[in-house]
């Protein structure tokens, strides 16, 4: 395909409680998710306590593909629902998703509380279980259908 990519599928067993997710993909050791804009994270809530079968996890721009053969690293963190709602308050800053319609944008949910009685901080602290799977990703394009006019950052 024109200005491809190489997509990431995940299939696994979800436990039964609310759990919520967070991925970190790295190609070749270099992580290549690690702006808020670009967070691969997702709540069970379509897939609570059974079988996830092909579940699309990210995309990978074939621009970032250089080598023949590839290392792809993906990393998936249990992450608490604060963590979760902060990711989503912070895509929906990033992304104005208002419209003229729209309520006025909400403070951003943080887990940093002020002790004096001042304003609190805005950031998550946190800490997850994290889980690791590694595979190979053979270059399947030719580097002439890559899109002439990306720019990685």
């Amino acid at each position: 395909m024109k200005f491809g990519y190489y997509k990431i599928f995940m299939s696994a067993y979800d436990p039964p409680t609310k759990n919520y997710y967070r991925f970190y993909i790295y190609l070749n050791d270099t992580l290549v998710n690690y702006k808020v804009t670009n967070a691969s994270y997702t709540d069970d809530q379509l897939f609570n306590g059974i079988y996830m079968a092909g579940i699309e996890i990210y995309d990978i721009r074939q621009e970032w593909v250089k080598s023949k053969t590839n290392r792809v690293r993906v990393e998936m963190l249990s992450i608490s629902k604060d963590e979760y709602d902060f990711i989503n308050d912070m895509m929906n800053e990033i992304n104005d998703n208002g419209s003229i319609f729209s309520g006025p944008d909400a403070n951003i949910r943080t887990n940093f509380k002020s002790t004096t009685g001042g304003l609190d901080g805005l950031g998550l602290f946190a800490a997850s279980s994290v889980s690791t799977l590694e595979m190979q990703l053979i270059k399947q394009h030719d580097d002439a259908t890559n899109d002439p006019k990306y720019k990685p950052y």
